[in-house]
């Protein structure tokens, strides 16, 4: 299953248009948010979480520090976040990038959780 979150309303339409397309409405959902209050207000934890937020936002580290504060991911999760290239990552207390891909001028970085001492 899915779950698509976007405080664009036009996003979210995109997003429903392509679900109907590929026949998956079953097993997707969308919600109308911003990522601080979905984080806030969710309780279910997601084994993939993917990002991809406006670039001049700069929201790789509220990001990271949100999930890590609501445990949005799974202890096994994975976190994709997509930056233009350029963008340090962020490492947070519980969460830290372990792989980095460059496509273009856009880079893709993947965080887990750190190994527990």
């Amino acid at each position: 299953s899915c779950c698509f979150v976007d405080s664009s309303r036009e996003s979210l339409k995109i997003a429903e248009t392509n679900i109907k397309k590929t026949r998956v409405d079953a097993n997707s959902k969308l919600i109308k948010s911003d990522f601080r209050e979905f984080f806030s207000t969710n309780a279910k934890k997601y084994d993939i979480i993917f990002a991809d937020p406006p670039y001049a936002a700069g929201f790789l580290e509220e990001f990271v520090l949100q999930i890590e504060r609501y445990g949005t991911l799974s202890q096994d999760g994975i976190l994709i976040f997509e930056a233009p290239c350029g963008i340090e990552p962020f490492e947070g207390e519980k969460l830290a990038p372990y792989r980095i891909a460059t496509y273009g001028k856009t880079q893709v970085i993947f965080y887990k959780y750190r190994e527990s001492e």
